[in-house]
């Protein structure tokens, strides 16, 4: 039986298919509100946790890993995996061609093993406080995790040689937090296009001076080079301060004499403003330094503009490429405060009125609108209530929004796909969304999953506090994009 057929007889009605394949030393929390048939392939040194309600598993060539579930509602499948710790609850688990499994589980039904070695099991427990369904540790009632049969072994009155339980030092107690699962919007762009077979130039300031300094749980960027060579990709690194215009133009300066004056696709997404708009939460704008305004759109809206004048530069020689420019909903309508959102706001006019000056050299410039995104520093801000703070939102709803959010590679995947589009110029000078790109080019993010769309009804009735009547609101139903024009009409 292999994936295929394994996939054909998943249950199908009324839920998704979470895929994850190629998978090579990453950690990832997989979060879905929806019930999803999960499907692992050729996953390698990896730590995958999923916070959600799995219709059934497949895991097939699978090594070196650990994956954690919350209880399956039917079985999960196992082939021709090995060094495997799998903690899950389900009715069934059958394993087959595989060796050196540490399984942490509750089953109702038999664990049935065939052609496999070095099978060790102990009870399921997870520690997680946001969930109901968990199950208790099964310490007095092995019938539920030690009920393994071997078709490989037909001694009725002795136990198989190729199982045991572990020894109670072994037995553990799982959670469902990952350590760094989200990546940054520029890290998950920078992986998305080295995938795609691109040579990216990833930029940042010098390590002393980066916030993966003084923030561990930030990657920093010779990680985020070290992934892309994991990747198969290139990836070339150079220290740059954006603030600075004189680095700024050595940086374009180094990419020219390298590439020959070649440069395909430029994404201004450097910004630095997220300390100071944490800091100035709440407060009006002549209650802060008026220097707010250089934090947040020095390195942003200013090194926008700069970037794209060397980048045109070089694109006009080739009469093609792209600029992307990653922007947001606070160019719409207030967010966080005056600084943000009029940078924001002439960030997206920066594209529109470029464009009419670019698109007769065949030069595309959009702006990109993301939902709301699993960065680094935003999970920090989060867990702090420094959103909360900024936003007026409630903490309730920034966390529930950020359980169903974009990972920053589905950012990644929408540049990808605009780029490759053959019809390109017809996208220049407009204001794009992640999730309507993702409908037209027909991807999803990393689990699987859809991200909401942030022109979304639902979304909007649960922003504004009509939660109830979100509730019977259909997803699909979406705010037309002329009515969003109107939201900011100043006339």
């Amino acid at each position: 039986m292999d994936l295929e057929e394994v996939q054909s007889k998943m249950p199908l009605c009324n839920n998704e298919i979470i895929t994850l394949k190629n998978l090579h030393n990453e950690s990832r929390l997989i979060q879905s509100e929806e019930d999803a048939s999960v499907i692992i392939n050729a996953v390698t040194d990896c730590t995958l946790k999923f916070k959600l309600c799995a219709e059934s598993v497949s895991l097939e060539n699978v090594r070196n890993s650990t994956i954690v579930f919350l209880p399956v509602k039917s079985s999960i499948l196992i082939r021709n995996c090995e060094n495997l710790n799998l903690v899950v609850a389900a009715q069934q688990i059958r394993i087959h061609d595989s060796s050196n499994l540490k399984l942490y589980v509750h089953v109702r039904g038999a664990i049935i093993i065939e052609n496999c070695s070095d099978v060790k099991v102990a009870p399921y427990h997870i520690n997680d406080c946001t969930s109901q369904t968990v199950l208790p540790n099964d310490i007095e009632n092995p019938t539920f995790w030690a009920n393994v049969q071997d078709f490989n072994w037909l001694a009725f009155h002795e136990q198989s040689p190729n199982w045991k339980k572990m020894d109670e030092t072994e037995w553990k107690t799982f959670d469902l937090n990952i350590e760094c699962a989200s990546r940054g919007i520029g890290r998950g762009i920078a992986l998305q296009l080295a995938e795609a077979g691109a040579t990216v130039y990833i930029t940042g300031r010098k390590p002393n001076d980066s916030d993966a300094a003084k923030e561990r749980s930030l990657p920093s960027l010779e990680k985020t080079a070290e992934e892309i060579e994991n990747r198969g990709g290139k990836a070339i690194l150079i220290y740059c301060d954006h603030s600075n215009s004189d680095d700024v133009k050595s940086l374009f300066d180094q990419i020219e004499h390298e590439t020959d004056g070649t440069l395909d696709i430029l994404v201004n997404n450097a910004f630095s403003g997220a300390k100071a708009i944490s800091e100035a939460g709440g407060k009006k704008f002549f209650e802060c330094d008026p220097l707010l305004w250089d934090d947040i759109n020095n390195v942003g809206l200013r090194n926008t503009y700069i970037c794209s004048v060397y980048a045109a530069r070089m694109m006009e020689r080739k009469k093609r490429g792209l600029i992307a420019n990653i922007s947001s909903a606070g160019g719409l309508q207030y967010f966080f405060n005056v600084a943000y959102g009029v940078g924001k706001a002439a960030t997206d006019r920066m594209a529109v009125d470029m464009a009419i000056e670019l698109k007769p050299l065949g030069i595309t410039v959009i702006s990109l609108w993301p939902g709301f995104v699993q960065t680094e520093y935003g999970e920090i801000m989060v867990k702090k209530g420094a959103v909360t703070k900024a936003t007026g939102l409630s903490q309730e709803l920034i966390e529930k929004s950020m359980l169903v959010s974009e990972s920053p590679e589905f950012v990644g995947r929408a540049i990808v796909s605009i780029a490759s589009d053959s019809k390109l110029l017809k996208k220049t000078g407009k204001i794009h969304f992640t999730t309507d790109l993702a409908n037209e080019y027909r991807f999803k993010d990393l689990d699987g999953h859809m991200p909401p769309s942030m022109r979304s009804v639902k979304v909007a009735l649960e922003y504004f506090g009509w939660a109830k009547l979100a509730s019977f609101t259909p997803s699909c139903i979406k705010i037309p994009k002329w009515m969003l024009h109107f939201v900011s009409y100043k006339f």
